[in-house]
């Protein structure tokens, strides 16, 4: 488990890397997004995760899911989790945690 998450982590970096620019636009917006724009901005980032960890080799597969978080991610999209619980997630996504 320690070696699939340092490859995670790994991955992260490089991917953050690559999107520095992105990266630096999203922390000076000016306006908060909208829930559009921040489930485009995720499931952006997730995509970007996702290839970063396909092309890394073939232990990308043993990554396995999280049903937590795919509830959350439910809930949000429904509309029924809590601010608190938003909140926690933005600042956990803009420090590269999921």
């Amino acid at each position: 488990m320690i070696t699939i998450n340092a490859r995670l982590d790994h991955a992260r970096h490089v991917l953050a890397a690559g999107q520095g620019t992105e990266a630096a636009k999203a922390v000076a917006r000016a306006a908060p997004m909208t829930p559009s724009e921040m489930a485009r901005a995720h499931y952006n980032e997730q995509l970007a995760l996702d290839d970063a960890l396909r092309n890394s080799g073939p232990s990308w597969a043993n990554v396995g899911i999280n049903d937590s978080y795919v509830a959350d991610l439910r809930a949000a999209a429904s509309g029924s989790l809590h601010d608190e619980q938003v909140k926690l997630y933005s600042v956990a996504s803009s420090r590269g945690i999921r």
